[in-house]
């Protein structure tokens, strides 16, 4: 998971689309003049909240890698049982996050 330009500018526009309300034809246009509009200090706030989801991320795969050697560690961990502790380990929005960032 490395810190680019172009997630950035993904994350921007995933934060633009959660608002829009135009045509799908539209949004492209609409997405570069909502982004000329942000001042420096909205930008550095969004930067901060990527940056921070891109760290908690990297978090979240270690642990979920911790899961997995243990599973592989003890043979007889049934898959319910990883399943658990993984539940235990996130919430349902951190699970759903990592699935994408995997796929």
């Amino acid at each position: 998971m490395k810190k680019t330009l172009g997630e950035f500018e993904q994350y921007l526009q995933e934060i633009h689309a959660k608002d829009y309300h135009g045509l799908d034809d539209d949004m492209p246009d609409a997405f570069n003049a909502w982004v000329s509009e942000l001042d420096a200090e909205e930008m550095k706030e969004y930067e901060k909240e990527w940056s921070d989801e891109i760290d908690k991320g990297f978090a979240l795969e270690a642990e979920l890698l911790r899961l997995l050697i243990a599973t592989r560690a003890e043979p007889g961990l049934e898959l319910e049982r990883v399943g658990g502790l993984i539940r235990e380990a996130f919430d349902d929005a951190e699970i759903k996050s990592l699935i994408r960032k995997l796929r």
